[in-house]
């Protein structure tokens, strides 16, 4: 899916992971649409390369790296994602981004 708002921006993914079986799949087709719209930069937190580098992290410390990485300065807009609403982790990332003015982009419903 085209996302031509999100052209030439840096976009972190945002979504359920924990106690998701599809989210590598959601992640990764989020992730690629990103690409093909453009994205000048993607933040995924289910990428391999991210996942790497975080052996035997556990939920709380990825946590505190990602919304490191929200917080960066480098990131443009969040892509919610399908299940976004039903992750604790997501929805504080939501407030963040409100709380930083990043802007917000609600993709659930369009996939």
């Amino acid at each position: 899916m085209h996302l031509p708002e999100i052209e030439g921006r840096s976009v972190y993914i945002s979504g359920k992971i924990t106690n998701n079986e599809q989210a590598a799949l959601q992640f990764a087709k989020a992730h690629k649409d990103c690409i093909e719209s453009g994205a000048a930069y993607v933040f995924n937190p289910m990428a391999a390369a991210v996942q790497v580098k975080r052996p035997g992290w556990m939920h709380d410390d990825h946590m505190r790296a990602d919304i490191h990485e929200l917080t960066s300065g480098r990131i443009d807009v969040i892509l919610q994602i399908d299940g976004w609403r039903e992750s604790g982790g997501a929805l504080l990332e939501s407030a963040i981004a409100d709380m930083c003015g990043i802007e917000r982009i609600d993709w659930s419903e369009s996939e």
